[in-house]
């Protein structure tokens, strides 16, 4: 229900790293790195009538190499790579005495998949959906499918060796769930 109204809650950071050590794409070890981290992030919660709510959250970041490494192709100013601008997650629920239901979206933007910021990944958008039912007193019964749309998506790309590497996202799932109370 509509007890606590709306709410919001919005965070801004700026992060400057130094002397970090990492692999680059030809697998060595580098030293003294930096980078440099801006964004904003929010989350909020809003009674949408007696039993629905939209609730999400949402950030914009930049994320930059504040050093040249040439070996690795970074260049101060290139974004750093496997870091999205963009990450959001919004849903819809509506919970009754007995059934609840909701749905999802989950958004990823895009990012360079390399150092050199020459290649990238375009991000993607997927939808969950769930429901679920109280049979009795004890006992509730659930149900998700995730990526509802059965879209193709990498859970993280990057470029290794040479080449665009995909590890992909779950296809169309199903779960289905019983709880029960003793």
């Amino acid at each position: 229900g509509d007890v606590f109204g709306p709410q919001l809650e919005l965070v801004a950071y700026a992060m400057q790293k130094d002397n970090f050590f990492f692999r680059n794409a030809a697998g060595f070890n580098v030293v003294d790195g930096e980078t440099d981290h801006l964004g904003v992030e929010a989350s909020w919660t809003v009674p949408l009538g007696k039993d629905f709510t939209w609730s999400g959250e949402w950030s914009l970041s930049e994320q930059t190499y504040a050093f040249d490494d040439p070996s690795s192709g970074i260049v101060d100013g290139l974004e750093v790579d496997s870091a999205p601008t963009t990450l959001c997650t919004m849903r819809v629920d509506y919970a009754g005495d007995r059934w609840d239901a909701g749905l999802e979206w989950r958004h990823v933007g895009a990012y360079f998949t390399n150092p050199s910021n020459t290649q990238d990944y375009p991000g993607h958008d997927i939808f969950v959906a769930r429901a679920g039912v109280q049979a009795s007193e004890a006992v509730r019964v659930f149900a998700r499918i995730d990526n509802l749309l059965d879209e193709r998506y990498a859970d993280r790309a990057d470029f290794a060796f040479g080449n665009e590497r995909y590890f992909p996202g779950r296809p169309r799932t199903l779960f289905v769930g019983l709880t029960a109370g003793f």
